[in-house]
């Protein structure tokens, strides 16, 4: 595995295992993936070059322990079917949408806070932003002709699970510039992890950054 599960909330970081869903030390369950970027860039685009493009190209960043290439996607809808011929999973309603959760995990997630936005730098064509059919709650309609066009999709900022802006980066000599579009103005706190956000892009294209603000249209 290229990675490690880090609370959001202590920052402890653990091994991935499938059946540990909450923080070991502070028991959030606000954890996310924390990949070896800088292994990943060395090994990662020798592996490439004769793996097919399906689910598994980039088995490496997908938060599993084990991966398996020969899983297709009827295998998948077929798994969903039978866990949820075994009460397995539950509805769940969110701002008029209706979303599907662990059964086990319905009430613990009901009290869940959070003590900070978390915040992400996604790449263009992330699944995130094109994995849906109806996109609204990822990003908010009046903001998806920045993100949709074109026949691109482009990278975005993503606070607490929605698009809050795009960004784009371009080389100069050995410095990385790194231009942030924010939809709305962000709060002190969500700029602190951009910029954060921006030291792991530059880690991985191992470059310094230099993080700027523009209101412009690309």
């Amino acid at each position: 595995m290229s990675f490690v599960v880090k609370c959001l909330d202590c920052g402890h970081a653990a091994p991935y295992f499938p059946t540990s869903t909450n923080c070991p030390r502070c028991n959030s369950q606000w954890r996310e993936a924390e990949y070896d970027y800088e292994t990943l860039a060395k090994t990662l685009p020798l592996q490439l070059s004769d793996r097919p493009f399906d689910l598994w190209r980039y088995r490496e960043l997908l938060p599993v322990r084990n991966s398996n290439p020969g899983l297709t996607l009827g295998d998948a809808k077929q798994g969903w079917e039978l866990l949820r011929g075994r009460d397995e999973l539950i509805e769940v309603n969110v701002e008029g949408l209706t979303l599907w959760s662990s059964a086990a995990k319905a009430k613990p997630l009901s009290r869940s806070t959070r003590s900070s936005s978390a915040v992400r730098l996604l790449p263009a064509f992330d699944t995130y932003l094109w994995g849906y059919s109806d996109r609204d709650h990822v990003v908010p309609p009046k903001y998806q002709h920045q993100v949709y066009h074109g026949g691109q999709v482009v990278p975005v900022v993503l606070v607490d699970g929605a698009a809050a802006g795009v960004w784009r980066y371009e080389r100069k000599g050995k410095r990385l510039n790194i231009t942030v579009r924010p939809f709305e103005s962000f709060s002190r706190s969500v700029q602190q992890l951009i910029a954060e956000e921006a030291e792991d892009v530059g880690r991985f294209f191992d470059s310094p950054v230099a993080l700027s603000y523009s209101q412009r249209g690309w």
